[in-house]
């Protein structure tokens, strides 16, 4: 098959784009496919180079979310982020051999718009199919199953836009794929439509087992957000260690920046753990190889993201550590809880229970050599179900499926 990737999140090493992508082309490639990678125009070379991206789109929407534009301006930026796209688009697949498949892996409304625009009006080869991957999308899921769409104005723009696709999604020209069960529910009753799941890919890599001739480390990496639990995960790890003086226990924390709580208070590392010679805190992105390093050396992987915010979205890191066999300390009711019980082993808590976590970080550490041997039983069957192999299967199975 021949691919063209189209991510201009793809810029730096914020978020997992890099490792995303870059598990496509190396799995794609590895499988006898032709990869070709558009990435932002100012594309570093960590992308360029590393990752073999074609720097060409318009400048990154998701990294310019959080830059506190006027609402009027971040409005605007649909429209004209939408014909730049539509711009650099229709010169290159004008000028380029058609692709089988074309795969946008991050939609927001900016892309969902320019996509529309560019099958409407033929400027997509009739021969390419157009997988448009929706991570995230502003919608719950109530807890008996009834999806709602949140936000205002530009929440109301996509579905105006998934009505339209509704012809190309039913003749199989546009696949709406999505990443967890949960979202392909709600986006399916929400917008009538066919939604795809086709699993987030993980690269594997061989570790070693952990051994019990030194402290066991419990690890939170990625970007520390308040959705992510950063601040109550401080609290759990003091209380934990107030409690627990003697343990042979240790904890590293990314934290790449600082972020308001709940309250617009700044939250910030702790400076009594951080002195405490228990806790190291991360404050950067990790470098080339870093982050697999870091694996090697964790055991158990703590993740207490909020459940309003991951009771449909994926975490990429519960992922790479079932596929690792390391144990997950996760809030329940949310995806990584629902992987976990298929897929890997851990320990849930209940979402925003400062008790609960401290518990579980305690059960975590006395009762490690057991829940590693779960998740080393299951990892097998998490490397199998995701990978790009298993990606591509299931896109191929619902393109045939008449």
């Amino acid at each position: 098959m021949k691919w063209l990737i189209v991510e201009d999140a793809l810029k730096d090493r914020k978020g997992h784009w890099a490792e995303y992508v870059e598990t496509f082309r190396v799995g794609l490639s590895g499988l006898g496919d032709e990869v070709t990678i558009l990435a932002d125009h100012n594309a570093e070379e960590f992308i360029t180079e590393g990752i073999q991206a074609k720097p060409l789109l318009p400048a990154s929407i998701w990294h310019r979310m959080s830059d506190e534009s006027s609402r009027m301006r971040r409005y605007g930026r649909v429209p004209y982020h939408a014909w730049k796209t539509i711009q650099v688009m229709k010169r290159w697949l004008r000028t380029n051999p058609a692709p089988e498949v074309i795969f946008v892996p991050t939609v927001l409304v900016h892309h969902l718009l320019a996509w529309y625009w560019l099958i409407r009006f033929g400027i997509v080869p009739p021969e390419s199919r157009v997988l448009l991957f929706f991570p995230n999308m502003p919608l719950q899921l109530s807890d008996d199953g009834h999806a709602v769409w949140t936000g205002g104005p530009t929440t109301k723009l996509l579905g105006l836009l998934f009505a339209a696709l509704k012809p190309f999604v039913h003749t199989k020209r546009v696949i709406v794929g999505v990443e967890t069960y949960p979202m392909q529910t709600a986006l399916g009753q929400l917008t009538g439509l066919s939604v795809t799941y086709l699993p987030h890919p993980v690269r594997s890599a061989t570790i070693e087992s952990a051994t019990l001739d030194r402290p066991i480390t419990l690890a939170c990496y990625g970007a520390a957000r308040l959705e992510k639990g950063s601040n109550i995960l401080q609290l759990a790890v003091a209380g934990f260690l107030a409690e627990e003086r003697d343990i042979a226990a240790r904890f590293v924390i990314q934290w790449i920046d600082d972020f308001q709580d709940q309250n617009g208070q700044l939250v910030q590392p702790r400076t009594d753990l951080e002195e405490s010679g228990k806790v190291e805190f991360i404050r950067r992105y990790f470098r080339d190889g870093e982050y697999a390093k870091q694996l090697s050396e964790t055991d158990v992987i703590m993740l207490p993201y909020q459940r309003h915010a991951y009771n449909v979205r994926v975490s990429r890191v519960v992922i790479e550590a079932m596929i690792q066999g390391l144990p997950v300390i996760a809030t329940n009711q949310t995806t990584m809880s629902d992987q976990l019980e298929e897929f890997g082993a851990g320990i849930t808590f209940c979402d925003g229970s400062l008790d609960e976590l401290v518990s579980g970080i305690k059960k975590a550490v006395s009762s490690f050599s057991e829940l590693r041997a779960q998740a080393i039983a299951r990892q097998e069957k998490a490397q199998r179900h995701f990978s790009v192999s298993n990606f591509r299967s299931l896109l191929r199975k619902h393109i045939e499926v008449h």
